[in-house]
């Protein structure tokens, strides 16, 4: 996991993080509120659009030990690196693909989570299993 980050694009672009989570507890979200996890997989729908673009944004991710900036933030601390997909597609394809997730009736742990600057419902979904990606222009990280 150490080098993942450097096999990972400096370009701009759209990713899903993929976290196991091994219990269930309840976590606390910035402000929109609690969380309660179970055992499973959770896919995060981020982009990174600023500098540095996919490498940067996921090898934050993947450090649990820093001040909380965005939702997943809050969440990372208390599970594991599982996986990651990413494109290097515009940034509508973010919207794509968490109104896929919903399509393949995974679960929406929190409404909003991630979601805050669009009309997604989330961007946070629950799942038992990792899925296959689902659109071709996806790649596995």
């Amino acid at each position: 996991m150490k080098d993942f980050p450097k096999l990972l694009p400096p370009e701009k672009g759209v990713y899903v993080l993929f976290l196991r989570c091994t219990r269930e507890r309840i976590i606390r979200v910035g402000s929109i509120g609690e969380l309660r996890t179970k055992a499973g997989i959770y896919a995060y729908v981020g982009s990174a659009y600023g500098g540095g673009g996919i490498k940067s944004r996921l090898g934050r991710h993947l450090k649990t030990a820093k001040k909380c900036r965005w939702h997943i933030d809050y969440i990372r601390r208390f599970m594991s690196f599982h996986s990651a997909w990413y494109t290097l597609e515009s940034a509508d394809i973010e919207h794509k693909i968490a109104e896929e997730f919903i399509r393949m009736d995974t679960e929406i742990p929190m409404k909003g989570f991630g979601s805050s600057d669009c009309k997604c419902h989330s961007h946070l979904f629950f799942m038992e299993k990792l899925p296959i990606p689902f659109f071709k222009h996806l790649k596995r990280a």
